[in-house]
């Protein structure tokens, strides 16, 4: 538990410091000792760091290491960062308490104390940055005591409250439909649409929604944005993609917090599903990309919405590369790939970084520097081993050098055959791009072709490839290929 401190916010670690350090939560000198020890190591903590051996040198400055005393202060390092997340819940959540609280000073009849609460709690929602379903319910619920409160003594503004938890309570409705509603899509799109799940966003909300479009556009950009998501996924309409960016561009100050996650991951899921739909490279959706990926990963406070568990996916660390790198930012691909890489799950970041920069070497045409990199790839995990073997094949095509190019082709179908799991996983592939890499070896190295029949011969070979697009990797470098002869 002691690693989640890396989960913390920097302002969420400056708390921890002071809740730590005061008296009141903590006693015991040892555990502020164990925190000063680990905190320069915030946000890379691990395992190592809270061996017995490390806190007894430098908690205890000793170095044989008392195990039962140590795994002691573990624990009890574990209750105070529990009781301080805990406390994080509480005030972040005060909203919800102070409900309760309205509710029992309303019925101590404690009328001084009931509006002065009312009062803090209706400005704790005017100062909400984000309009969300806890915004929604929280109003509701602040306004439906204050009817309550109204009724009893006929004050004359009840019907101004009325209104408002009616209103409160129809927004939180429709934005859990339309949440429910988007999260369904997903999961049939995930089931390949065999899904009993039906669509509960009924033509009537929608009908609500587009009757009053211009008052939600202005005054509640969550849901507006959930909305054009919705009609964006249902109806896999590029038009909405380009409304939500435009909405984006006119009131980037409303995008924080969970909107600007939701909106960022909905727009980038989108495009995903977009290039999965597509048999052809389409430079439309790679521009889109490039363009949505700045705005992610340029922005110190916006790049974490992608993350998953605190880490950035390997996947996605290559995909943003390669997408800077299609569209000619060299600089922009090397520089994320050197800031990203602590992001990465640390299991798997030598590899992907090695792979990383094999690719950028690879698009500046540095063929040597792009061996150097793949040959420092680990053979720990098989998809690595899989994509450096592919690599190698074609750099050294691409180098001319036809030795290594057989030996790398010789590796390949072996590791394609190495045991059940790359029969499985890999030997297909692998075996239909070895007999278009020979393919296209045999016809470099034909010096018999007149210029016709070499013309003929590639415009064959051309029609192979594409008869292949779902089965063939890299189709658009041997189509390259073909065209550079």
């Amino acid at each position: 538990m002691i690693e989640n401190l890396n989960q913390l916010s920097k302002s969420e670690l400056k708390r921890f410091s002071i809740f730590i350090n005061s008296p009141y939560f903590n006693s015991y000198k040892t555990i502020i000792k164990l925190f000063e020890y680990l905190k320069p190591k915030y946000p890379y903590i691990n395992k190592e760091d809270i061996s017995p051996e490390n806190i007894s040198k430098f908690v205890y400055s000793q170095k044989r290491s008392n195990k039962p005393k140590i795994w002691k202060l573990i624990s009890d390092f574990k209750r105070l960062f529990e009781k301080f997340i805990m406390q994080e819940y509480i005030d972040k959540g005060k909203l919800i308490s102070d409900h309760q609280y309205l509710e029992y000073l309303h019925k101590r009849d404690m009328n001084e104390f009931y509006h002065n609460s009312l009062k803090e709690a209706y400005e704790l929602l005017r100062k909400s940055k984000v309009k969300d379903d806890n915004y929604y319910f929280d109003t509701y619920k602040l306004s439906r005591i204050d009817v309550i409160y109204n009724m009893n003594f006929r004050f004359k503004d009840i019907v101004k409250t009325f209104n408002l938890s009616t209103e409160s309570l129809d927004n939180f409705y429709i934005f859990q439909k339309l949440w429910t509603a988007i999260n369904i899509i997903f999961l049939k799109i995930e089931r390949q649409g065999e899904s009993d799940l039906y669509n509960i966003l009924e033509n009537e909300i929608i009908s609500y929604l587009e009757s009053r479009l211009k008052n939600f556009r202005k005054e509640h950009p969550y849901i507006y944005v959930m909305y054009l998501s919705y009609k964006m996924f249902n109806e896999f309409d590029d038009r909405y993609y380009d409304q939500l960016e435009r909405y984006y561009r006119s009131n980037k100050n409303k995008f924080t917090g969970g909107l600007a996650s939701t909106y960022f991951t909905y727009l980038h899921f989108y495009l995903r599903l977009k290039e999965e739909s597509i048999t052809e490279y389409h430079s439309v959706y790679d521009k889109k990309q490039y363009k949505l990926y700045i705005k992610i990963f340029d922005s110190e406070y916006k790049f974490h919405y992608l993350f998953i568990n605190g880490k950035l996916e390997d996947s996605l660390y290559l995909k943003v590369i390669s997408t800077y790198l299609s569209n000619g930012d060299f600089n922009r691909a090397n520089s994320f790939i050197i800031k990203f890489r602590k992001h990465l799950n640390k299991d798997t970041r030598s590899d992907a970084y090695n792979y990383a920069l094999s690719i950028y070497h690879s698009n500046k045409k540095d063929y040597r520097a792009t061996v150097k990199y793949l040959n420092n790839i680990s053979g720990r995990f098989p998809l690595y081993q899989y994509n450096r073997k592919l690599s190698l094949v074609r750099v050294y095509y691409m180098l001319n050098e036809n030795e290594m190019l057989e030996t790398e082709l010789t590796n390949l179908y072996q590791f394609g055959y190495r045991n059940k799991e790359s029969r499985r996983r890999f030997k297909k592939v692998i075996l239909i791009f070895i007999k278009y890499v020979s393919l296209l070896k045999k016809l470099r190295s034909d010096n018999t072709l007149t210029p016709k029949e070499l013309e003929l011969a590639k415009r064959s070979l051309k029609k192979q490839i594409e008869s292949e697009k779902n089965d063939l990797l890299y189709n658009k470098w041997f189509l390259r290929m073909i065209n550079e002869m």
